[in-house]
């Protein structure tokens, strides 16, 4: 069989039902790619309502080169001329509208996202911004080429509500209701509404909104680490990154300063938190948090954090029988500096950026009620000790609180009046022909994961497959057909180069260039399905890491080759 080069990215088959953040290339904490609006580039669709309007079809050549832009064409009618979409907002999120416009007949177009006052009008014969009502956040018009234009808005919602996002064409700038000749229009294409204060990478829809894979990146170095995939989680921790809210208790003489300084996501929504009174305990803390973790179960705080005078936080791991205990955090080295108390917990102080720290503390909740644990974020002027000196000036930006059921933390999950849950990425290629060859092959992948976890799986059925695992004990390549395991070898790693090779009677897998381990007799099974990419089909485990290369050869490599591509 020919070596056959397909980029998996170009095949790759990718889910998730709900909004997600990683690391942008720029370093920021961000919503991936994603699009809320339906039938993005078709606007002769019924998901838009046209309004003394109609749409013709693939009139032009989109941004893309490809002939799927239409034309917002207006009635000979006195009135407005627009497309509609209803959309549902979550209260007081920012919000951007965006699409990609060009001057037909008429030259300019209105978006007014949200359906009320605030809205912009954009010049598409110079690429200007015009009239601007309501005091949007923020509005663009950007040159894409061939006299298009990204043209975008960003505003607050203004409640937990169905609202109209709509695009109007216009004759003058100003000026919405004009009469018509029937003809006459503006062309469209590419219509996204993306939550965040930034228009993100377009991404299309037909029948339902589609939140995109989180290719992620290092914060601080901005390296690639990969595709992110990770297991459900919820954020249950309500205004996570508004301390000034009721929900957030203020204990011992503190101050919260709302929208203090630039947080993570480059915007200026952090909070400043300093105290008021000396000798007292300084936190603030939600005691309502955690009704939604069982007893006995493992569950983590983190917040970002950054020293401004104060360098010592502390997060106290509450579950009231055990109250006293306590893990510190240095914020001008960046190291866990001590742990209090008699609870077992693990804790993490991780840089990203402009001096920024993610702290994150796991331990286990209470016995019998899950509701005698919290989230509590302190000051303190020294390692080990509750103690802070009161400032008008000094203290620490706060943002991004989280609590959440598990043993690590994950991907920041924003929330405002309630818990907010991101569900689990699935990724696979579903394509297997003419690549994949059931004969013999060699298996590649470049790996990080947060706990035991299947990295790569070439997958039929519950019978029939094979994996790559990750993890600290157990096999690092298992081989299972007919029900049957053929091969189980190697030692698992949470982070790794690995290969292994797969073939009549030759099983062997190698990680990061070290010793060959080796099976000599097994059968191979016969891989129909797919190639699960992080998680193992009909199980909710995932990789809760990152994929940073995934390969296949379609002949079994030598041991010397499988430690050479893994070194």
């Amino acid at each position: 069989m020919a070596l056959i080069q397909k980029a998996f990215s170009d095949i790759i088959t990718f889910s998730r039902s709900s909004n997600a953040t990683r690391v942008g290339p720029t370093g920021l904490v961000e919503y991936a790619p994603h699009n809320l609006l339906l039938q993005s580039q078709t606007f002769d669709n019924a998901s838009w309502l046209k309004s003394n309007s109609s749409i013709t079809a693939n009139a032009i050549a989109a941004p893309d080169g490809t002939v799927t832009a239409d034309k917002l064409v207006e009635a000979a009618t006195t009135s407005v001329h627009s497309a509609t979409q209803a959309v549902t907002f979550a209260a007081n999120f920012i919000y951007t509208a965006s699409v990609y416009a060009k001057a037909g007949e008429r030259s300019f177009l209105i978006i007014q996202p949200t359906g009320d006052s605030r809205f912009a009008y954009y010049n598409l014969s110079n690429g200007t911004v015009g009239t601007v009502s309501g005091s949007p956040l923020s509005t663009q018009i950007q040159s894409v080429g061939n006299n298009w234009y990204r043209c975008t808005i960003t505003v607050t919602s203004p409640g937990a509500t169905a609202a109209n996002c709509i695009l109007y064409s216009a004759a003058t700038d100003g000026n919405a209701t004009y009469t018509g000749d029937g003809t006459s229009g503006i062309y469209l294409w590419g219509a996204q509404l993306s939550v965040g204060p930034y228009p993100l990478d377009y991404t299309p829809t037909t029948s339902a909104a589609v939140y995109g894979p989180r290719f992620d990146y290092d914060p601080v170095t901005l390296a690639a680490r990969g595709l992110l995939i990770e297991e459900q989680r919820t954020n249950l921790q309500p205004y996570s990154d508004d301390f000034s809210n009721g929900v957030w208790v203020k204990d011992g003489g503190i101050s919260v300063t709302s929208n203090a300084a630039v947080s993570p996501d480059g915007t200026q929504n952090a909070d400043f938190i300093r105290g008021t009174t000396s000798g007292t305990n300084v936190w603030v803390y939600d005691d309502g948090v955690s009704t939604g973790v069982a007893a006995n179960t493992s569950f983590t705080n983190s917040v970002y954090a950054k020293a401004n005078g104060v360098n010592f936080l502390y997060i106290r791991f509450e579950d009231k029988a055990n109250a006293s205990n306590y893990v510190y955090f240095n914020l001008s080295t960046g190291t866990v500096s001590a742990t209090v108390g008699s609870l077992s917990t693990t804790a993490t102080i991780t840089p990203v950026g402009n001096g920024w720290y993610r702290c994150t503390v796991t331990g286990n909740s209470a016995s019998g009620s899950g509701g005698n644990n919290m989230l509590l974020i302190g000051l303190s002027d020294a390692s080990g000790s509750t103690y802070l000196t009161a400032s008008a000036t000094n203290g620490i930006y706060i943002w991004g609180a989280q609590f959440e059921q598990g043993s690590f933390s994950t991907s920041y999950i924003p929330t405002i009046a309630s818990t907010v849950t991101r569900s689990a990425d699935v990724a696979s290629v579903n394509t297997l022909s003419p690549w994949w060859n059931n004969v013999e092959g060699t298996l590649f992948a470049d790996y990080t994961a947060s706990e035991s976890s299947y990295v790569v799986i070439p997958y039929t059925d519950a019978n029939n497959y094979m994996i790559l695992n990750a993890g600290t004990t157990g096999s690092a390549f298992d081989v299972v057909n007919a029900g049957s395991v053929q091969a189980s070898i190697g030692t698992r790693s949470l982070s790794a180069k690995i290969a292994a090779r797969f073939k009549s009677n030759d099983f062997a897998v190698c990680l990061n260039g070290g010793a060959v381990a080796t099976d000599t007799a097994g059968t191979v099974p016969s891989i129909t399905d797919r190639l699960a990419l992080g998680y193992f089909p009909g199980v909710s485990v995932r990789i809760n890491g990152h994929l940073r290369r995934v390969a296949f050869y379609p002949r079994a490599l030598t041991s010397a080759e499988l430690q050479a591509i893994t070194a």
